[in-house]
């Protein structure tokens, strides 16, 4: 078997493959993969890697043809950004338009009771994702998910008030 960079860094440095996973933040099965060359690590692991090795890229790399596969895995990386950038700007104004088309066609109760709920969960949504990639740089992100947590729960909150809560003080149900 051809000796893999990564593979050669945790004998230099010898550490173990748990040791190496715990440290970049992956699983054992993903190291192993790597060092089997199937795969390779995404551009913010290799950075780590680099960091942790305290060599540059070429050093770390030391052969001719692993720059190639570096500069590849840069490039589906950007790729699988670029597309998941695309389809949450598909997905948002797709959202804006159905909510225009809906607040056309329906009355201010109707919006009320349909479209503002849908749109505040997605608010709750977006607080949530951002929590995540928040909490992935290390950074303070409890208030983001308590706040994504609030605006996911409204709208069970809002539908149990005026559906459940309210027709009940009112009387309840009205017999037929």
């Amino acid at each position: 078997m051809k000796e893999n960079f990564i593979f050669r860094l945790r004998q230099e440095k010898g550490w173990t493959q748990s040791e190496l996973a715990r440290i970049l933040s992956v699983s054992e099965k993903k190291l192993a993969k790597w060092e089997n060359g199937v795969g390779f690590p995404n551009v913010k692991t290799f950075e780590l890697l680099i960091r942790v090795s305290g060599k540059t890229v070429t050093e770390l790399l030391g052969q001719e043809g692993q720059d190639e596969v570096l500069l590849e895995a840069i490039a589906i990386y950007k790729g699988e950004i670029k597309m998941r950038n695309r389809i949450i700007v598909t997905l948002v104004a797709a959202g804006i338009f159905i909510m225009i088309f809906l607040l056309d066609a329906m009355d201010l109760t109707g919006f009320v009771f349909l479209c503002l709920p849908f749109l505040i969960s997605l608010i709750g949504i977006t607080f949530l994702f951002t929590g995540q990639q928040q909490k992935r740089k290390k950074s303070k992100s409890l208030w983001l998910f308590v706040l994504g947590g609030c605006f996911l729960a409204y709208p069970l909150v809002f539908y149990v008030v005026f559906l459940v809560i309210v027709p009940f003080a009112y009387g309840g149900p009205v017999p037929t």
